[in-house]
């Protein structure tokens, strides 16, 4: 009788701490969110976003500024915490003009980072 009691004790201890150390993903987690004002220009375009150099997909519309980081119209990323860098490039249909912006940004844990590509100030 003991000797269950203690594999009991001893199998609820094992489980308490392996699911108490487990290592939470989305503590190291951020949200990261791309905005930019399309409609300023007088044509269809595409801007795609890149984080470290990776495609990170299109912004979807446009927008005037970025709320939050689930406002509508903008490309809205959960990614690591950390140092990243970043290049949009705005593509227009009709023609091979190209508008790009680049940068570096921070991110901590939790954060909301806004990235506006703001064409009024890129002319």
């Amino acid at each position: 009788m003991i000797k269950s009691k203690c594999i009991l004790i001893c199998t609820c201890l094992f489980f308490f701490f392996a699911i108490g150390c487990e290592k939470s993903t989305e503590s190291d987690m951020g949200n990261v969110s791309f905005g930019v004002n399309t409609h300023l220009i007088n044509c269809i375009s595409v801007a795609e976003v890149f984080i470290d150099n990776k495609s990170q997909g299109l912004i979807p519309g446009f927008c005037d500024t970025i709320i939050n980081c689930d406002s509508v119209n903008t490309l809205n990323l959960k990614i690591a915490v950390g140092k990243h860098s970043y290049y949009i490039e705005l593509k227009e249909q009709s023609s091979s003009c190209c508008n790009e912006q680049s940068g570096d940004f921070e991110l901590k844990d939790n954060e909301c980072v806004k990235i506006f590509f703001d064409l009024k100030k890129s002319e």
